[in-house]
């Protein structure tokens, strides 16, 4: 991001000895400043100082406040929750990008979502927090909703209390860059995006569902339905899209902001199969909200020798 400010200036090079390593309560008030600012700017500063030595070490400092454990994220991997029930935190859901994938690469599976089965996300999971807010894996979600809005949809669900949206969003955010030293940032197809009515509107999306579903899906949809004709598919379809509409959450940030962890693995280096090893999210990004290392809770805390032990761990990663 060209017009955000590094908000660490580099003191030194890398530092070759512990002894050169030091973290200021300076540092630890534009820290607090940088979490507690508004969330597409605390992205963009996160993204232009995730690999500033001092900005990790605070960030993995989450264990030297004096309660070990304050931090540390219950994650549960074993739950399903009804599509109706959960909302989005992005301002943005691509009906191309919920439906074109499936036409193109299994539009077979348009029959086992209208009836409720998505086995298929078992290992493929969203995650979302306090089993209500949907933070990754926004177009799964409304692909399923599309077909049957009451279908379970398997998750990993974070248990943190006491933050509302974007906050939870900060923290997903926090953690992807103590563990890759990076935020990647990702449109999605603004084009066809259900919740902007002056592109998509409810006959705009009735009439963009024919080339996006294409003909064999269509009849797939059809026969799992039980309907007679193309047209109730893609009226059924447009009134599940209407209602998915009606969940657009008030100032939410566009996609380019929302968290990317399994393709900031991929930028970092990691294998397909570590971008997904733990329920199709990487198990480094899991660890580090489990580890209580995260530092997203006052006080953020600065005592230099843990601050060494902190970014030792962090360099032999």
């Amino acid at each position: 991001m060209k017009n955000s400010k590094k908000i660490f200036e580099a003191e030194v090079e890398e530092p070759k000895k512990q002894s050169e390593i030091s973290v200021s309560p300076k540092d630890e008030k534009t820290f607090k400043d940088l979490i507690s600012g508004g969330y597409e700017d605390f992205v963009k500063k996160l993204k232009d100082n995730a690999k500033d030595p001092k900005i990790q070490a605070i960030m993995n400092l989450g264990k030297s406040d004096g309660i070990d454990t304050d931090e540390s994220v219950e994650v549960q991997d074993n739950v399903s929750y009804s599509c109706r029930d959960l909302f989005p935190t992005q301002s943005q859901i691509g009906l191309a990008d919920s439906l074109a994938w499936l036409a193109k690469n299994n539009p077979e599976g348009a029959a086992k979502l209208i009836k409720g089965d998505t086995s298929t996300f078992n290992e493929n999971r969203i995650l979302t927090a306090n089993g209500k807010y949907i933070l990754d894996g926004h177009h799964r979600w409304s692909q399923v909703f599309l077909f049957n809005p009451d279908a379970k949809i398997p998750a990993v669900n974070l248990v943190i209390p006491g933050f509302d949206e974007k906050q939870l969003l900060k923290i997903i955010q926090l953690a992807i860059a103590a563990t890759y030293k990076d935020v990647l940032m990702k449109p999605a197809n603004s084009e066809t995006d259900i919740f902007n009515d002056s592109k998509m509107s409810e006959k705009q999306i009735r009439e963009k569902l024919p080339e996006l579903m294409g003909e064999k899906m269509t009849g797939i949809a059809k026969t799992a339905y039980g309907l007679k004709t193309d047209e109730e598919v893609y009226n059924k379809i447009t009134t599940n899209a209407v209602e998915l509409k009606g969940k657009r959450p008030e100032d939410a940030p566009v996609r380019d902001f929302m968290p990317q962890p399994s393709d900031t693995a991929e930028v970092a280096g990691r294998s397909k199969e570590q971008t997904k090893d733990y329920k199709g999210m990487p198990s480094e990004f899991i660890d580090k909200l489990k580890s209580g290392d995260l530092n997203f809770k006052e006080p953020f805390k600065t005592e230099s020798k843990k601050w060494i032990k902190t970014y030792e761990q962090f360099r032999r990663k």
